[in-house]
C-alpha cells in the first residue's frame, strides 16, 4: 500500500475542536478477505478524515510523538499492526490494537463501520489496564492456534 503523507491544510481547532469545511478522506488501509481479521471485520477499505487527524493530533500528539510517529503515521502503523479486536461501547465499532508483549502501552484504533467501508473515530496510545472491560473479539495469535 502506497502511504499518504500530508499535512493539514488548516488547524483551526483550538481546544479539541475539530477543523471544519476543507476536510477529506485519506485512505490509510484495508481488511483484506483473507486476513486473520476477516472473521470479525468485513474486507473494506479504511479512512480517516482530515478532521479526524486534527482531533487525535490535538488530544494525544504529544503522547503519539513519543512514540516517534506523527497521527497519520501512527494509524498506519496500528493498521498495518494489530494483532487484537475489540468490541466497542458503540455499534458498528471496533478497536484495533496492536498489543507488544512485556509493554504496558498499547497503540489504539476506534474504527466504526459503515456497510461499505470504515472511518477511523479516533487513535491513542493505551495501558493495558484500560482495555479490561472491554470484550476481545479476535486476537491473532488465537487464530494461528486453531
Amino acid at each position: 500500500m502506497k502511504k499518504v503523507i500530508k499535512t493539514l491544510k488548516r488547524d483551526n481547532s483550538k481546544d479539541g475542536r475539530k477543523a471544519h469545511n476543507d476536510s477529506m478522506l485519506i485512505k490509510v488501509g484495508r481488511i483484506r478477505q483473507n486476513s486473520w481479521a476477516h472473521e470479525k471485520l468485513k474486507a473494506a477499505d479504511i479512512y480517516i478524515d482530515e478532521t479526524e487527524l486534527v482531533h487525535i493530533n490535538n488530544r494525544h500528539g504529544k503522547e503519539i510523538a513519543s512514540f516517534h510517529h506523527t497521527p497519520l503515521s501512527f494509524v498506519i502503523h496500528v493498521i498495518t499492526n494489530f494483532n487484537e479486536i475489540y468490541e466497542s461501547p458503540e455499534p458498528d465499532c471496533f478497536v484495533l490494537v496492536v498489543k507488544q508483549q512485556l509493554f504496558s502501552n498499547q497503540a489504539v484504533i476506534q474504527l466504526s463501520f459503515d456497510g461499505t467501508q470504515y472511518k477511523v473515530k479516533t487513535a491513542a496510545p493505551l495501558r493495558t489496564k484500560q482495555l479490561q472491560n472491554r470484550k476481545l473479539l479476535c486476537a491473532k495469535d488465537q487464530i494461528k492456534k486453531k
